[in-house]
């Protein structure tokens, strides 16, 4: 009897012992190996406003360390705590630390900067154990921001607070992608431009330094130079503006608004999706959609039936003045 005891109390330890390390990795997420985000593409950069075209978000990433005109860093239109760098994600992963940098031929450098996180692209959170952190202390040095744990996100917003001369910065991002995530089945409607799920590509641009298609964002105004919106090099209707995504989502909903700083707006527009890029569908039956009345109000244009898709045109019809836009769609999401 005793040695039956023996042998039932280690095989119920051994059972209690491999329990505990099942949760134990079922509770942890198990990490690949960390890598740079923005050196390999995997994530997509958004800036509240640009100084210039020669200051834009194509000077941040690090291996930018030569070029004919312009900063060697991306600069703001305007010096205060409006200003962000939104890095974004088409899938959840962690973010273990970043790398900030100064523009080296002039003194300017950030200090400060308040960092906050989202996992469904709408709701913006502060990590608990961390969200101010001291940064550069000179426009030449690599400063490592390491996280004091890595934040399961789908993008990360960086607000200076403080800087020395001019807010100027080149960054780098270091992620992993987890291999055990939870998921949650319940999907939420999210703006995917703004949570940088998606590229945007367009047909034309009437300047590239001051009409490109970073100007597409709704209510996208605070730029120093240039237009505020996307604008088309020849009215026509061959123009689109097309967001593409890694993976499929459905879309539900359009939201369109015209150039803020010149009488310019789409009246009427189609809209065309596809999953492979070479079959394309008109939404909604071939439905032409009603678009702005002026130049400064959101209107929302809700799909009667939502599609499933990985790129989506918007083609003008008719505008007013000028084929000019900001917009955003929005679309089902679930936590993966």
């Amino acid at each position: 009897m005793k040695i039956v005891s023996y042998l039932f109390i280690i095989l119920m330890t051994s059972m209690l012992a491999y329990n505990v390390k099942v949760l134990e990795r079922t509770s942890d997420e198990i990490e690949e190996n960390v890598y740079p985000g923005l050196e390999t593409n995997a994530l997509n950069i958004r800036v509240s406003s640009v100084h210039s075209g020669e200051f834009g978000i194509t000077r941040m990433p690090f291996n930018l360390n030569y070029i004919r005109d312009g900063a060697t860093t991306w600069s703001p239109a305007a010096n205060n705590f409006s200003q962000e760098i939104v890095i974004g994600s088409p899938i959840p992963r962690r973010w273990h630390r970043l790398e900030l940098m100064g523009r080296k031929e002039a003194n300017q450098y950030v200090t400060k900067v308040a960092i906050s996180y989202t996992t469904d692209g709408s709701t913006w959170k502060m990590s608990k154990v961390a969200n101010i952190f001291n940064t550069n202390t000179d426009s030449t040095s690599v400063m490592t921001l390491q996280f004091p744990t890595s934040l399961y996100a789908k993008a990360i917003k960086i607000v200076p607070l403080q800087w020395v001369n001019s807010i100027a910065l080149r960054l780098e991002a270091y992620i992993s992608d987890p291999a055990y995530v939870r998921i949650n089945r319940q999907p939420t409607t999210i703006p995917i431009l703004v949570s940088n799920l998606a590229n945007v590509f367009v047909s034309s641009m009437a300047n590239a330094a001051y009409f490109d298609s970073q100007r597409f964002k709704l209510n996208f105004g605070i730029s120093r130079t240039g237009a505020y919106g996307w604008s088309v090099l020849t009215n026509d209707r061959n123009q689109f503006i097309q967001a593409t995504t890694i993976k499929t989502y459905k879309f539900t909903s359009v939201v369109t608004q015209g150039r803020i700083d010149a009488n310019q707006y789409i009246t009427r527009f189609y809209i065309q999706y596809s999953t492979n890029g070479l079959d394309w569908t008109l939404a909604d039956n071939g439905r032409i959609f009603f678009g702005n009345t002026d130049n400064v109000t959101p209107v929302t244009n809700e799909f009667i039936t939502p599609f499933k898709a990985r790129m989506v045109r918007l083609l003008p019809i008719e505008w007013l003045g000028h084929i000019s836009l900001r917009y955003e769609l929005y679309a089902e999401y679930c936590i993966q």
